[in-house]
């Protein structure tokens, strides 16, 4: 009997479903873990654990039990680490251990890329609220204030009045609310228009798949509402996004699998919001890059992983790319 190759999906959210559909259909063995048993992957998934995707043990004690031969996660950052020690300790391909921590924590992200010359927002690291009013000080006009590990926007918030002191306090619970360790950014607010770039990197090369034009509430929160391809963008600045993003993903060491990176064009050029080492969420790369481009980015995500060489040829010339 020929044996049914194994893939690990973490998480079971809506937007984890297009890669267990995808890997069901590339003829594998799906399971996969979610803290919540009700999650709608739950009950597709050929075996469902109702595991934390970041209780790193349990979820590395699962692969080896199960003796899976790959593993992924489709829009979620933080279990980026989940893989890294899963692929570690199977010796399966994955995120090396130092990629993972630096792709989902916002200040080791920020440090990497200002020593290694990537555009990003002049920000401070804040530990406790005497650092924060420093910072507020220190960095001049509008100000982002967010936590170092969170995703999704959330803990994200704009200060337009510093002097409004009801609104810095806001500002200040409301983003330690959402970091693990209370530790949050002080950034410059960026304005312009913000773009996401849709990667695969395989064996150190980098392929940029499509830039993706994002439509956001604004401020003070920032959650997104809409993305379009292509992006309308001038062929200038088109050119110059691809760069910094290839130099980010370079001084990060993302070198095997996706990336969705946020960029804001400024007036000083681009600038990097933040790069995640996994496929773009809100159906950007399941169902936008393929109406777009041609390419299937969760297929080749789970080509990657098993070992495999993806097929980045765009099929549909309906992009910039």
């Amino acid at each position: 009997m020929k044996y049914k190759k194994k893939i690990m999906i973490l998480g079971a959210s809506i937007l984890q479903v297009p890669a267990i559909i995808k890997a069901k259909e590339m003829g594998l063995e799906v399971i996969v873990l979610d803290k919540y048993a009700s999650a709608p992957g739950a009950e597709i998934a050929d075996i469902f654990l109702n595991i934390s995707t970041l209780d790193v043990a349990r979820v590395t004690a699962a692969a080896k039990e199960y003796q899976i031969d790959c593993i992924m996660t489709l829009a979620s950052d933080l279990p980026i680490r989940s893989i890294a020690a899963v692929s570690a300790e199977l010796k399966i391909p994955g995120i090396e251990k130092e990629a993972a921590i630096r792709v989902t924590n916002k200040r080791l992200m920020r440090e990497n890329l200002l020593i290694n010359d990537v555009p990003i927002p002049n920000f401070c690291k804040i530990s406790n609220y005497l650092e924060y009013e420093k910072a507020l000080e220190k960095i001049k006009g509008k100000v982002i204030v967010k936590p170092v590990d969170s995703s999704g926007s959330r803990g994200v918030y704009l200060i337009e009045d510093k002097k409004n002191m009801d609104i810095v306090k806001f500002a200040y619970d409301y983003s330690s609310r959402f970091s693990t360790n209370n530790e949050i950014l002080v950034e410059e607010y960026m304005e312009g228009p913000e773009v996401s770039v849709e990667s695969i990197s395989y064996k150190g090369k980098t392929t940029i798949i499509a830039i993706t034009d994002k439509i956001t509430t604004g401020a003070p929160r920032f959650v997104e509402m809409g993305h379009t391809q292509p992006s309308k963008l001038e062929e200038n600045l088109i050119k110059e996004i691809r760069k910094i993003t290839i130099s980010a993903l370079s001084s990060l060491g993302i070198e095997n699998g996706p990336s969705h990176t946020e960029i804001i064009v400024t007036e000083e050029g681009p600038k990097i919001v933040e790069v995640g080492a996994r496929l773009g969420g809100d159906n950007i790369t399941s169902h936008l890059v393929p109406l777009s481009t041609g390419i299937d980015m969760v297929k080749n995500t789970i080509e990657i992983a098993l070992g495999n060489e993806p097929d980045l040829v765009h099929t549909l010339k309906k992009d910039h790319l």
